[in-house]
């Protein structure tokens, strides 16, 4: 994969890491033919005042988080959570916010919940994927991957999760 799917901003001084999921037109390449990670300009300009590290993470296969993420090894949910926590980590975060925007509040609800993030913003995500999104969107994407469709519906993963620190906000 050549596309940048990942850029971080741990400059801050805080203990506070926004970590922002892109949306399934980030790499739909706009108007402007520019790519861009999608909340970079928000963090950089509306809320510039304000101390915390930065974290955007984009699928650039578009598939719903569940394949690969440039060179990192193993597919899907589990390789990207493991990924989180070390970055979460690395940024000495002792709270976190996960934000996105439909693919990318899809994103943000999973991995909140899996790495038990301080708080989740999810913005018209898509929560369930269904056969119909599948068949749509994603049937190409995952062929060739070993996807575990148990984690295309967030429901019974929030049901059945152990996390009880995370504050959805949808």
């Amino acid at each position: 994969m050549n596309e940048q799917w990942f850029l971080e901003d741990f400059s801050s001084n805080s203990k506070h890491l926004v970590v922002a999921f892109g949306s399934f037109r980030m790499f739909n390449t706009p108007k402007s033919g520019k790519r861009g990670f999608e909340w970079k300009k928000l963090f950089k300009y509306k809320y510039k005042d304000l101390e915390f590290n930065k974290l955007f993470v984009a699928d650039s296969r578009n598939s719903w988080w569940h394949t690969e993420f440039g060179d990192l090894p193993g597919i899907g949910p589990p390789t990207l959570t493991k990924f989180l926590y070390e970055k979460i980590e690395k940024s000495n975060a002792e709270k976190t916010l996960f934000v996105g925007v439909s693919m990318g509040g899809y994103g943000a609800i999973l991995f909140g919940c899996l790495t038990e993030a301080t708080k989740v913003m999810a913005f018209s995500p898509q929560t369930f994927l269904s056969k119909g999104r599948r068949n749509r969107f994603l049937t190409e994407k995952f062929e060739g991957y070993d996807v575990d469709e148990s984690m295309t519906d967030l429901k019974p993963i929030l049901e059945n999760s152990t996390n009880d620190k995370t504050i959805y906000k949808i």
